[in-house]
């Protein structure tokens, strides 16, 4: 049986109630039961004055702040974030995210691993990371955000930008890809079926499958994922 993209939204997930107060709901996207392995991913919707206590397992966690701002405690030091931000939490280190407003995180996790892993926190603002052009791909600028270099072990991040003629040439590899979308319209090609993905949804493509993506507006920009990450597959 040919495999092939899934389209998902977290209006299509069951709500789960993170606090006793009811202001801290999340959305679970991909995991291992639509087969991704090496990440996990949720959507989590924080009212204000929302706050969710981070339970560290040894596993590497991302956050990215969709909409909204927070204030993320970790090892008793805080931090403010905004729109854009994304954060590599290593395994071990409490933390808490308390928001200060209506927030949107998109929260990518890894399973557990037994390894130590002392890399440092990373804060980062997406769009202070220098752009780079891939190749295989037209009218695209991509920015690398969070991988092995980082300390994290299971996948890696990228900020994809195309513009009005934006493309990913036809293609395939052995790693799971995923897309969130943030801006625009996606048109991807996949086994002969065109599907589009839209903001707020993730486009999930199993490894092997070949696949073609277009840009559909004047700008459309996604959070890329790898997992494994590229350079390490096989290893």
């Amino acid at each position: 049986m040919e495999k092939d993209i899934l389209i998902l939204s977290p209006e299509d997930s069951p709500e789960q109630v993170l606090d006793d107060k009811g202001l801290v709901k999340a959305y679970h996207l991909v995991g291992a039961a639509e087969g991704s392995l090496d990440m996990d991913q949720t959507v989590v919707r924080m009212a204000d004055g929302g706050r969710l206590t981070l339970d560290r397992a040894a596993c590497d966690l991302v956050i990215f702040v969709e909409s909204g701002s927070c204030a993320l405690e970790v090892e008793g030091e805080a931090h403010t974030l905004g729109p854009d931000t994304i954060v590599f939490l290593p395994p071990r280190h409490g933390a808490a995210l308390c928001a200060r407003g209506d927030a949107k995180f998109l929260f990518i996790r890894s399973p557990e691993y037994a390894e130590e892993n002392d890399a440092p926190l990373r804060i980062v603002s997406m769009y202070d990371v220098e752009p780079y052009a891939p190749g295989g791909h037209a009218d695209t600028a991509n920015r690398y955000l969070i991988g092995p270099e980082f300390g994290c072990r299971y996948f890696e991040i990228i900020l994809g930008i195309f513009g009005n003629t934006g493309t990913a040439h036809t293609h395939s590899h052995p790693w799971v890809q995923a897309s969130y979308m943030l801006e625009g319209v996606n048109l991807n090609i996949t086994n002969g079926v065109t599907k589009r993905t839209f903001p707020g949804e993730l486009k999930y493509i199993p490894g092997d499958v070949v696949h073609q993506s277009f840009g559909e507006s004047e700008v459309t920009k996604f959070l890329l994922f790898y997992a494994p990450p590229r350079r390490n597959f096989g290893k």
